[in-house]
């Protein structure tokens, strides 16, 4: 190994030293250069806090239309449900209704077998205002009483 000349090494120090000033120069920025790099930064900002607001409004004004076609698309629903609802509640009643008025027909139809048609046919007859019943017989066999029901 050999040992370097300590003038050597002050001229390599010095020529490092040269090198890390130009590429600081380089890389570093003059008094016009920043001046120039702060005004397009507080250019930049001053857009930026006049677009600010107006960000704001377009997203306030896009949130209430979303909002809106929520409610419509909310209230849809609701009265599709309701009308769902209604209609089949409206057939349970008629199936009810249904029920009922077989169940009255039958009841029609024992009450003729037990206490037959002629009687039956007698009070009807004598509460349509008739002095005697008339002689309507039924068989208590037809779906149809005397009465026509």
């Amino acid at each position: 190994m050999s040992v370097k000349d300590p003038f050597q090494q002050l001229v390599d120090e010095i020529t490092l030293i040269r090198q890390d000033m130009e590429r600081l120069k380089r890389t570093s920025l003059d008094k016009d250069d920043a001046e120039a790099l702060h005004e397009m930064i507080a250019e930049g900002v001053d857009r930026m806090v006049k677009v600010g607001p107006d960000v704001q409004k377009a997203i306030d004004n896009r949130l209430l239309a979303v909002a809106a076609v929520l409610r419509d698309a909310t209230t849809k629903a609701a009265a599709s449900a309701a009308d769902a609802a209604i209609r089949k509640t409206r057939a349970e009643f008629l199936d009810a209704a249904r029920d009922l008025s077989q169940a009255a027909g039958e009841a029609r139809r024992e009450v003729w077998r037990y206490f037959g048609g002629f009687c039956v046919a007698g009070l009807y007859a004598c509460h349509r205002g008739r002095s005697r019943p008339s002689a309507v017989l039924w068989d208590g066999n037809s779906q149809v009483g005397p009465l026509g029901r």
